[in-house]
């Protein structure tokens, strides 16, 4: 309760009994109680005011609430696509991964197929080499004789075109050759 002082008089007034002289009032004191007008206590008249004042902040703060609730829409829908663009980056990787180990595999596979037929090539050849040395070895039993002279007698013959074969060998009824072949089976078993 504000209480307001009369110029002329000494008499101070309640705001209420103010409302009702406000109208009897001289233009000096009028002037003076339109200053003095919200700081009275005039029912109803701070009521709006307090009302207003609520309604306002009640916007303000719908307001806020309705901008939160947007902004958090916004970084949980920005959080879920990029957790799903991670997903789909990790998905891509595992399979190109996962290409890239069955690409090495048919490598290896290829490489161990490679390897095996060049084992088998390799086979083949040290075999063919064996059998060419044998013949070789066959060949040099047959013309390094241990006796010149032997040998000279078998190259003699007529119907030996300078090998002497294991046909022509059982062929041959000589002793010269027999003797041969008996020299050479020993060089074989040395």
């Amino acid at each position: 309760m504000c209480a307001f002082q009369k110029t002329n008089t000494s008499r101070e007034y309640s705001a209420r009994f103010l409302l009702f002289y406000i109208p009897r009032a001289g233009p000096k004191q009028q002037h003076e109680l339109q200053k003095t007008k919200y700081q009275l206590y005039i029912p109803g008249v701070k009521k709006k005011k307090r009302r207003k004042r609520r309604r306002k902040r009640r916007r303000k703060k719908k307001k806020e609430k309705k901008k939160r609730r947007r902004r958090r829409r916004r970084r949980e829908k920005k959080k879920k696509e990029e957790e799903e663009e991670e997903e789909e980056e990790e998905e891509e990787e595992e399979e190109e991964e996962e290409e890239e180990e069955e690409e090495e595999e048919e490598e290896e596979e290829e490489e161990e197929e490679e390897e095996e037929e060049e084992e088998e090539e390799e086979e083949e050849e040290e075999e063919e080499e064996e059998e060419e040395e044998e013949e070789e070895e066959e060949e040099l039993f047959y013309f390094e004789p241990l006796f010149p002279i032997r040998f000279r007698v078998v190259l003699s013959l007529p119907f030996l075109s300078g090998r002497v074969s294991q046909l022509a060998r059982h062929q041959v009824r000589d002793k010269w050759v027999v003797k041969l072949s008996l020299t050479l089976q020993q060089r074989r078993k040395l």
